[in-house]
């Protein structure tokens, strides 16, 4: 049997250091998101949805999908 060169220990630990260099930003990002957006901003998905995507247990349906398309849409250029 023929061994993938990333064991499942080695992918772990890829894992585990790619989640602790980004979850400084992504707090940051998540502090950003809750307060309120500037006008002309681009709306984050969980000021528009009120939670996250990804949340367990979450799911956004079509009328909040296209809310927020359409949020997107009246603040970019």
């Amino acid at each position: 049997m023929i061994r993938h060169p990333f064991t499942l220990v080695a992918r772990l630990a890829l894992a585990l250091i790619t989640v602790s260099l980004f979850s400084p930003a992504i707090a940051r990002a998540e502090d950003n998101a809750d307060s309120a957006p500037q006008p002309g901003a681009i709306p984050s998905p969980r000021s528009v949805l009120g939670f996250t995507p990804g949340d367990d247990r979450k799911i956004a349906d079509w009328k909040q999908i296209s809310n927020y398309f359409a949020q997107l849409d009246r603040a970019s250029d």
